[in-house]
């Protein structure tokens, strides 16, 4: 892919990914920790336009399966419930309750009288992913 092929939507979700990740990498433990539990609210207060935003994806899916382009495992895969969605819940909840590791020391030593070198933790944002037919993928990807 090169920079002429990249549609403007791509590099406007590009700009906005960016964005975020320049905010939320100044964010404190406790500022992150409240954003991936508002996270788990906003996914269980959406659950049912979650589920019928789903069902749409699942009908041009079963078309995908009936010409060919698409694996029943694949088809399964797409398929959410309620009980998936409180499980992406649980993954936010979960990833709140982890050390943040942003921020520690893991190296140190001593260059010369004066001169230390230190090799500290910081967020890097995401690189690329790429995955096919999972949507709680996208949320485990934000929440870590």
């Amino acid at each position: 892919m090169n920079d002429s092929t990249i549609s403007p939507e791509l590099r406007e979700q590009t700009r906005q990914a960016r964005n975020a990740y320049l905010q939320l990498s100044n964010l404190g433990t406790d500022h992150k920790n409240q954003v991936l539990l508002e996270f788990a609210a906003t996914l269980r207060s959406n659950c049912s336009c979650i589920l019928e935003a789903n069902a749409l994806d699942l009908v041009e899916a079963e078309k995908m399966v009936q010409r060919g382009d698409l694996s029943e495992s694949a088809y399964k895969r797409v398929m959410l419930n309620e009980a998936k969605v409180e499980q992406m819940a649980q993954n936010c909840e979960s990833v709140a309750k982890l050390e943040d590791p942003v921020g520690k020391v893991l190296q140190a030593s001593r260059l010369d009288e004066g001169l230390d070198l230190y090799r500290v933790s910081c967020p890097i944002g995401v690189v690329l992913c790429i995955f096919e037919s999972r949507p709680d993928v996208v949320v485990q990807i934000s929440a870590l």
